[in-house]
């Protein structure tokens, strides 16, 4: 499991941003969390491209265009379990605690 601290994001943060965080951490997903910490999505760059094609802008949160149905794993699965959740579609799987924070995340990389 990795650490997920470079790639988490507020689900209030602007598309724009999003973008510019996607490059920087040379990655194909973020994962959004709450003012809580608690986990609320995952955004991939085709989320965000149906988004601006449905209307919204580089300033509209997140929250509205993430996946809130994203594959997830439990802290309490085993590393094989987790690994099995990846696929072509599912490229990075957070993983939860039993509050809904993330703990960390696995991906093809």
């Amino acid at each position: 499991m990795q650490k997920a601290e470079h790639i988490l994001i507020h689900e209030s943060t602007p598309i724009i941003e999003v973008l510019k965080k996607l490059e920087k951490e040379h990655s194909k997903a973020l994962i959004c969390e709450d003012d809580q910490k608690k986990y609320k999505g995952l955004i991939v760059d085709g989320d965000i491209r149906r988004g601006l094609i449905a209307g919204k802008d580089l300033d509209t949160p997140v929250s509205e265009v993430m996946n809130c149905e994203a594959r997830v794993a439990s802290s309490q699965m085993t590393e094989e379990e987790c690994l099995s959740l990846l696929s072509t579609k599912y490229t990075l799987i957070p993983v939860l605690d039993s509050n809904e924070k993330v703990v960390g995340y696995y991906s093809h990389n």
